[in-house]
């Protein structure tokens, strides 16, 4: 696939973390705004994944050919996409949006580069679900915004206390980019 020929290939060693999330939430009556996609490889993918793969197999037919119940009841995975030592780990979890559309998931996701992977692996999953309990609590779009805001700053409150410092070394952000 022409997309992953430059996926994560940063060739940065500092090591630097995002949080990105997408998807629907109660507190939007569609899907949520998204946060943090602010690097091609965030871009690259909410497309793939989100656009692409859920999206199209959701409105396809393809995962309920019945019509019937939610296709993301229980649903609740973690993902590791990596190359060298720029990796994205992210949550997917049923959700819905504020009129009770079920049928989409939210998403969090955390870019770092400069990180060795099993740092990421012993570490993420536990901050990505600290997000997810934090998002699934919240009712209002300015809250969403605001956890956003902590967990990328670095000051997430959670019962771990955990933060990107804990995970990633010394958080910087990634640089911005031009969508295409």
């Amino acid at each position: 696939m022409k997309d992953f020929d430059s996926f994560l290939n940063s060739s940065d060693a500092t090591p630097r973390a995002i949080l990105a999330v997408m998807g629907k939430h109660p507190a939007w009556n569609d899907h949520i705004d998204d946060f943090g996609i602010s690097t091609r490889d965030l871009a690259t993918l909410k497309r793939i994944v989100y656009l692409s793969d859920i999206a199209e197999n959701i409105d396809s037919g393809a995962w309920a050919p019945d019509g019937e119940g939610r296709i993301f009841e229980n649903f609740d995975n973690v993902f590791l996409w990596s190359k060298k030592d720029n990796h994205i780990m992210g949550a997917i979890w049923a959700s819905k949006d504020g009129k009770g559309r079920d049928k989409y998931p939210m998403i969090a996701a955390i870019q770092c580069s400069g990180v060795r992977r099993a740092k990421i692996v012993a570490d993420l999953p536990s901050l990505l679900k600290d997000i997810e309990s934090n998002c699934k609590k919240l009712s209002k779009s300015e809250d969403v915004v605001r956890n956003h805001e902590a967990a990328t700053n670095g000051f997430f409150e959670s019962r771990n206390r955990k933060n990107f410092a804990d995970c990633c070394g010394q958080f910087a952000p990634m640089p911005a980019f031009a969508l295409p």
